[in-house]
């Protein structure tokens, strides 16, 4: 039943996000759905960590948990990126090509949000020549796992009230910093303005 709710969620999630891109008026707000995503997200990683965590008393944790999120995220990446390098070269002109060759480097790297915000953000035109433009949401998740785990490992020695004032402070910046540059293309590229969705996901 945990399953069909957490596939239901990332399904609605999804679909949210698909009906905002046909610009219909009536999902003007669905890119909610990447802000569901990243909730989803928070829970999802924050009950691996905890049964790692665990299962292994505390020890090697690390090591299990990034190799689990390679192992699932990577082949799947490099697939698809070998699939459109080969389709994408009878497509695309030069310019266009080349642009679309460095951001399949910067996704297999995990920092495509950053290459992505550099070359005019999510909305611009440009973006039509861009299939790897959806790896920016990967690219923040896999730089969001680099302190999850930590914050996990505090809670399992206890260390709770530390971990939520830690929440708490982090959170509070990322909203207040979020609202205050609502207009600037970064904050949808930023993991700093994305870091309280997960945070929502591990309290719950």
């Amino acid at each position: 039943m945990l399953n069909l709710n957490i596939n239901s969620s990332r399904a609605l999630a999804v679909l949210l996000v698909f009906l905002f891109h046909l610009n219909l008026d009536l999902f003007s707000g669905g890119f909610i759905g990447v802000d569901i995503f990243f909730v989803i997200s928070g829970y999802v990683i924050s009950l691996s960590l905890f049964k790692l965590v665990n299962d292994n008393n505390g020890n090697n944790f690390l090591i299990k948990f990034y190799s689990k999120r390679l192992l699932r995220i990577l082949p799947a990446l490099i697939f698809l990126s070998i699939i459109l390098v080969v389709l994408c070269d009878n497509i695309l002109i030069d310019s266009h090509y080349y642009e679309f060759f460095k951001s399949i480097f910067y996704s297999n790297l995990f920092v495509s949000n950053f290459y992505f915000w550099d070359q005019f953000g999510y909305f611009g035109l440009e973006n039509s020549f861009k299939p790897m433009l959806h790896t920016w949401s990967l690219s923040i998740e896999a730089q969001i796992y680099i302190f999850i785990p930590f914050l996990i490992y505090l809670i399992y020695k206890k260390y709770i009230k530390s971990v939520l004032i830690l929440i708490g402070i982090f959170s509070f910046f990322s909203i207040f910093l979020a609202n205050i540059y609502i207009d600037r293309p970064f904050v949808y590229f930023f993991p700093i303005f994305r870091i309280h969705e997960f945070f929502i996901g591990i309290i719950i």
